[in-house]
């Protein structure tokens, strides 16, 4: 027997936030369980995946809440399916070069930068929603008004810094007047909207702790604590996180490499492009091994199989910023005598 009609008003924006990142969930799930079957974002990239994920969530939604007007799925399914776009490669590579994040070792940005930039844009139009229906409440008086309207402006100034210890403080303090504003008009059943989310919040811990441990991995290896970098590589690659595996793969060949064992860099470097929704960052970084001077008078040292990968780069017309970055590899080792002249 489903809910009562009149649980769903009660939850409602906590399901849309869950029915957002519901693919992510889903992913996180499927990586989590089977590994060596499913990628980080291959839901997001599958029609069918994605088509079966939403089928799934208006189902659920019908047999659960029973809605009679089509307005619910109609949300539900857009909710779920303005993920895709927001997670595309292209939008968090924008959204980051927008909040001026550069991106590390010629890789897409990573799991802090990317929260970071998207809690910056998107908290702007939380806040700016906020206020704007606080400002609009028609019991309030016109100099707490005014106020709101200020505190609007100081909050975009603040955002134009892009600077998390400026904005976030702003942030904060808009949605606390905006919710002061408005407390009557809040009841407590919507306290229940909180219980959709949390599986979201076992999703971002997980993410978090796992970036956390790449991080203190990266620390090491910069110290030339090569061992320990990789064992905690290991632990980063081994967690049920949904972030994807190429950077971590891409910094133990590095680490493999520096420690002389070719071999398992080369693997790191194929795992990670057989797996990567970016492809050209371990792709460049197996030209770049084929051509490492300590990899002289081994099978490993291939400058020629360097220049195929890297002129495949610079003329396959799929990515104008790995064109230049393979242009400029080559024309360095031609410099350096390692691959013949053009």
């Amino acid at each position: 027997m489903g809910l009562p009609g009149r649980v769903l008003p009660a939850i409602w924006p906590g399901l849309l936030v869950l029915s957002a990142h519901l693919i992510d969930l889903v992913e996180w799930t499927l990586t989590a369980t089977l590994p060596e079957s499913f990628t980080s974002h291959q839901v997001t990239h599958s029609p069918v995946l994605t088509g079966a994920t939403l089928a799934g969530a208006l189902t659920l939604l019908g047999l659960t809440f029973r809605p009679r007007s089509p307005v619910p799925y109609l949300l539900v399914a857009v909710a779920v399916l303005s993920h895709i776009p927001l997670d595309m490669l292209s939008f968090r590579e924008g959204l980051a070069r927008l909040y001026g994040v550069t991106t590390p070792d010629d890789g897409p940005p990573g799991l802090r930068a990317s929260l970071t930039a998207e809690a910056w844009l998107f908290g702007l139009l939380f806040v700016a929603v906020t206020l704007t229906q606080a400002a609009l409440h028609p019991r309030l008086r016109p100099a707490t008004r005014r106020f709101t309207w200020v505190l609007l402006g100081l909050s975009v100034i603040a955002a134009l810094t892009r600077v998390a210890v400026v904005w976030a403080p702003f942030y904060v303090i808009a949605l606390t007047h905006g919710f002061l504003v408005r407390r009557s008009d809040y009841a407590p059943r919507l306290l229940w909207s909180l219980v959709p989310v949390l599986p979201l919040l076992l999703l971002l811990a997980v993410e978090v702790r796992a970036a956390r441990t790449e991080s203190q991995a990266l620390r090491l290896q910069t110290a030339g604590r090569l061992a320990e970098a990789l064992a905690l590589h290991r632990q980063a690659l081994a967690a049920p996180a949904r972030s994807s595996k190429t950077g971590i793969y891409v910094h133990m060949s590095l680490c493999y490499r520096d420690l002389g064992d070719y071999r398992q860099a080369e693997e790191c470097l194929l795992r990670a492009e057989m797996t990567s929704e970016l492809p050209e960052w371990p792709r460049v970084t197996r030209a770049q091994l084929y051509v490492y001077p300590k990899t002289r008078g081994t099978p490993f040292f291939r400058p020629e199989e360097a220049e195929r990968i890297l002129s495949e780069m610079r003329d396959s017309g799929r990515s104008k910023r790995y064109a230049e970055i393979a242009r400029f590899h080559i024309d360095r080792l031609r410099r350096q005598g390692i691959l013949p002249p053009g």
